[in-house]
């Protein structure tokens, strides 16, 4: 199973790669087969977090090509699944800063993609990351992450 986890995350870079080289297509089928193996490795031990967070970062790769090729009910589906995922995780351990923030940037994409019927998804997330900062939980690399939620809000809001 370890050499299958190590797989997919290799599949997940390779399509990073093939997406910031515009080859659509060739990003679409890294992801899915790091979507594949991870669905298999989280199916096989549903208790192990780490196999969890893997299959949650491979909805939300495909959830961003499918955002990126305009393609806005998959994007929205696959967000979906990610969100459910990053729900359970971070209700399963609420002290951990990097599960919550996996939560408030599931919980932004949905909100983004929803539009006006998701503004309480991103004033949720929102409240997440304000928190983390507050404790001084947030980490430097996702500070940017906590201004373009509230920019999100303002957006839907004006």
């Amino acid at each position: 199973t370890d050499y299958q986890r190590d797989l997919s995350v290799s599949f997940n870079k390779m399509g990073d790669l093939y997406r910031a080289l515009g080859e659509g297509l060739e990003a679409r089928e890294a992801y899915q087969r790091s979507l594949d193996i991870a669905l298999g490795l989280a199916a096989s031990e549903p208790d192990r977090t780490d196999y969890q967070r893997d299959l949650s970062v491979s909805f939300n790769k495909m959830g961003g090509l499918f955002l990126a090729l305009e393609q806005y009910d998959e994007a929205l589906e696959a967000f979906g699944e990610d969100l459910a995922i990053a729900e359970r995780l971070a209700s399963s351990e609420p002290d951990r800063a990097d599960y919550q923030v996996d939560l408030a940037i599931s919980l932004q994409m949905v909100g983004k993609l929803q539009g006006q019927d998701g503004l309480a998804h991103l004033q949720r997330a929102l409240s997440i990351l304000e928190t983390l900062d507050e404790q001084g939980q947030l980490a430097p690399a996702d500070q940017p992450g906590l201004e373009a939620v509230r920019e999100a809000i303002s957006q839907l809001e004006d």
